[in-house]
């Protein structure tokens, strides 16, 4: 009976199951042993930075320099600690195999990124080719569900649409469970299984007040120790915190559809039209919809940025023991504010406002007056969702290139422009100093032709 493991992913095509359990490193032409050759090493560039970073941060007891960097870097004693960039490496080996015009997003050399940039940002293009590989397939069905809703007459009703839906749903689990099998594939394959159970403390977990020394109970060794009653304190607060900002949120997501009521006015609804706004040639629309998206964008926006900076303060309140925990915590606390965030508005459009206006009277006095929260649509919501989700969608998306790409490129072009003007002042000086050497040797050698020779007189 065959009970050997076997590579059933091919992930290890080069060698079978029972070769190089031991290998001797005095094998050159062994592939396992190449050195690299931007290098001269059988080490990587981020395993080089690890070494210098280790020598540096180490015990002296431990042959290291005793530098508490991190200690350092959080008290804002040193603004900043990183390694410089290797051009040929980055230039030789990465670009040309990364920076392309077309590559499908599955073909990206990841174990290239890694090996530069460390395993942590390349798990991270890992997600981004595995979510955009997924998306492939959703935006396929997305449009063909799109097309035949708008030549449908029922619309939103259209029998596509439910499908659609159960699709979606079918398709968000099978993006997460392939999600595990990979990341846990290449977290095996890149060394990093078992990382969080050696991950070493956190300075600012032992700089806080409440934490003491105690002796562990396992070992006898002197541990730093939090004690849980603070924490659980602690994070009762950040949890009221979270929600007190959730609260702001859906006031300021309610309040953005009071604009839209006041816009909703015929004195004003008649003259949010780009035929009187912008242009008299353009397409007779109503700029209302417009006009509460992009301010739905600058709320999402604002409350974003402002609670970043409180989920940051709540999660070093919290003082958590490792960084991996510091993240995990973090990012739930994002995830849970960005959720609401950016989907409150979409939920009241879609759900409450249609309740609001489908009540008879709503709350408000049983006459002829026009309903404040009625849609534009005789009651259906789903044309100024679409509106809405349109606007925010397009703003956002323009937004973020905005400031990954153009104020970066920006930034770097006027640093590269003061440079050639630095280059070039140089240069300048340089030739003028040439120039007035040049100039003090020519006038030292017409001196030596017109003044006579220095004879001695005979005695």
């Amino acid at each position: 009976m065959e009970t050997a493991i076997r590579d059933s992913e091919g992930q290890a095509p080069l060698y079978g199951y029972f070769e190089h359990a031991y290998g001797r490193y005095d094998q050159p032409n062994d592939a396992l042993y190449l050195k690299r050759a931007s290098s001269n090493s059988i080490f990587r560039g981020v395993d080089r930075v690890k070494v210098i970073l280790s020598l540096l941060t180490w015990p002296q007891k431990q042959g290291g320099a005793g530098l508490p960097l991190e200690k350092l870097l959080a008290t804002k004693l040193v603004r900043a600690a990183f390694p410089l960039h290797d051009g040929d490496e980055l230039c030789n080996l990465l670009k040309k195999k990364w920076l392309v015009y077309w590559a499908w997003p599955w073909d990206q050399p990841f174990d290239r990124v890694k090996d530069y940039f460390g395993e942590k940002v390349g798990l991270y293009f890992v997600f981004l080719s595995h979510y955009t590989t997924f998306l492939l397939y959703a935006s396929v069905v997305g449009v063909g569900v799109y097309a035949h809703s708008a030549v449908d007459v029922r619309r939103e009703n259209a029998p596509s649409v439910p499908f659609f839906c159960v699709f979606m749903s079918l398709w968000t689990t099978t993006f997460l469970e392939f999600w595990k099998r990979k990341q846990a594939r290449y977290a095996m394959v890149w060394g990093m299984a078992g990382f969080e159970e050696e991950e070493k403390d956190r300075p600012e977990f032992a700089d806080d007040r409440a934490t003491v020394m105690i002796h562990s109970p396992v070992d006898g060794e002197e541990v730093t120790y939090f004690p849980p009653d603070i924490r659980a304190r602690r994070v009762v607060v950040s949890s009221l915190v979270t929600g007190v900002a959730i609260l702001a949120v859906c006031v300021a997501v309610y309040s953005i559809f009071f604009l839209d009521i006041f816009l909703s006015r015929p004195s004003i609804d008649g003259r949010l039209d780009p035929t009187r706004v912008v242009w008299k040639r353009l397409p007779s629309f109503k700029l209302k919809g417009t006009i509460i998206g992009l301010a739905s964008t600058v709320q999402i926006l604002i409350m974003e940025n402002l609670y970043f900076a409180v989920a940051k303060a709540l999660n070093d309140y919290e003082n958590h023991r490792s960084e991996t925990q510091y993240e995990d915590a973090l990012i739930a606390k994002t995830f849970i504010f960005t959720f609401v965030n950016a989907y409150a508005s979409f939920v009241y459009t879609a759900f409450i406002r249609r309740v609001q206006t489908n009540e008879p009277n709503a709350g408000w006095p049983a006459n002829n007056r026009r309903r404040l929260f009625r849609c534009r649509d005789e009651g259906n919501c789903m044309a100024e969702l679409q509106t809405q989700l349109s606007t925010i969608f397009l703003s956002r998306v323009l937004i973020s290139n905005l400031k990954e790409v153009l104020v970066p490129y920006y930034f770097w072009a006027r640093r590269l422009r003061r440079r050639q003007d630095m280059d070039d002042a140089i240069r300048k000086h340089r030739r003028r100093r040439r120039r007035r050497q040049q100039q003090q040797k020519r006038r030292r050698s017409a001196s030596s032709k017109t003044t006579p020779p220095f004879t001695k007189k005979k005695e």
